[in-house]
């Protein structure tokens, strides 16, 4: 398997977990709390998971790619947050707290994910695993 196919399991494999996570806490809370729970987390995860394929793919080479996919990613996510957060206020407060508690779940384990896969990469790279 590629680099980026390995990367697209793994990444889409804690994005799948996380989404279970999430919906696991809030399916006792009604309908609406998993609609804005997993719209947050479905943010993060999609976003996340595109964002991190394209970083991988262009990781290493020259030119601005990485710093472009990274800056997609980030911006994406930003706006994309602050567009549904702002809806959810518009709905009630135990929106956007079930939204932003999406949003987290979504984010960290990707995350740092992304991270460390990245960083191993870099020092791959470099020769000193």
């Amino acid at each position: 398997m590629t680099r980026t196919g390995t990367f697209a399991t793994l990444c889409g494999s804690i994005a799948v977990a996380s989404g279970i996570a999430v919906y696991a806490v809030a399916a006792p809370r009604g309908a609406e709390i998993v609609r804005w729970s997993m719209g947050g987390w479905a943010i993060m995860a999609v976003v996340g998971v595109i964002t991190g394929l394209w970083m991988v793919r262009v990781h290493g080479k020259p030119g601005s790619g990485f710093l472009a996919a990274m800056g997609t990613g980030m911006l994406a996510r930003l706006f994309l947050s602050a567009a549904v957060a702002l809806w959810a206020s518009r709905h009630g407060i135990e929106y956007v707290w079930a939204f932003l508690a999406g949003l987290v779940a979504g984010y960290l384990p990707l995350q740092a994910f992304e991270v460390t896969w990245l960083f191993r990469e870099a020092r791959r790279h470099d020769g000193t695993r």
